[in-house]
């Protein structure tokens, strides 16, 4: 595997042999290393979770064979080539950075599937579940995907670099592309609300409302566009709705207004 064979890893088999690392070669430690996460949190990055790249949906999904301009709200531009990602595949993406906090991105990552699936997904302990995963990893490994954030511009990245599942222990790395995005400030979701939500819209709004300071009102359709969702747009908001009621109930925020064309988030009780 490519990834395993780079002058990062054989630095670290010198420091094996007590072989003093070199200042390029901690420099390149570093550059792969990701930060220390809190236990409690899943962090990524804000402008990706504010678009349709991973979509609250259901039913087929919709294949990008060449790179296709996906909505996102602001200014972020993303393209992405591929099998359509959802917000089933954003949760096993969180649960594997999750391994790798404080760690280098691209070493192992290695788990037995099923407990693996109801222990760090929260899905049933089932062989449905074992194939969703799996699927979601191969989805995650052939997916290619451009994005220009305010003032930055990250080329051609993927998520999973290889994945291989043998029928005692899973092994998956992911890919060094990652650390530009997850170098820059991130979202940190708390992982028990986040997890304990279905993959859908009620996730995805989740995700929304973590990622924004929620200090402006939110443009409804530019919203219902981000999401890419199917719904009518008077269906869109109606859900909205229901979700932000459960969220108030749940404390996740302090309250909301729709008004029209927009939506107003207080995360915390206004001064």
């Amino acid at each position: 595997m490519n990834d395993l064979v780079n002058p990062v890893i054989l630095g670290l088999i010198g420091l094996a042999y007590d072989k003093k690392p070199s200042f390029a070669e901690r420099a390149a430690l570093a550059a792969l290393t990701l930060p220390k996460f809190h236990r409690g949190t899943l962090p990524f990055e804000p402008f990706l979770l504010k678009s349709s790249l991973f979509r609250p949906g259901s039913g087929p999904r919709t294949i990008y064979p060449t790179y296709t301009e996906l909505n996102a709200y602001g200014s972020t531009h993303i393209e992405y080539q591929g099998e359509e990602l959802r917000q089933d595949d954003l949760r096993a993406l969180l649960a594997f950075l999750r391994h790798r906090s404080g760690k280098i991105i691209s070493d192992i990552i290695e788990f037995v599937a099923r407990p693996f699936c109801r222990d760090e997904l929260g899905w049933a302990d089932s062989g449905d579940s074992v194939a969703k995963l799996q699927a979601s990893i191969l989805r995650l490994r052939r997916a290619r995907m451009r994005a220009v954030f305010p003032h930055a511009v990250i080329h051609d990245f993927r998520f999973v670099s290889e994945a291989s599942f043998n029928k005692e222990r899973w092994s998956v790395w992911l890919s060094e592309d990652l650390m530009p995005i997850l170098n820059r400030s991130l979202t940190f979701m708390k992982a028990g609300e986040r997890l304990a939500m279905k993959d859908g819209l009620a996730s995805w709004l989740y995700a929304f409302i973590k990622a924004d300071s929620c200090m402006l009102p939110f443009d409804l359709h530019a919203m219902h566009a981000a999401a890419g969702s199917t719904y009518a747009q008077k269906d869109f908001n109606r859900h909205v709705r229901r979700h932000l009621a459960a969220f108030k109930e749940s404390g996740i925020v302090h309250g909301y207004a729709l008004q029209g064309k927009q939506l107003r988030v207080y995360r915390t009780k206004p001064s």
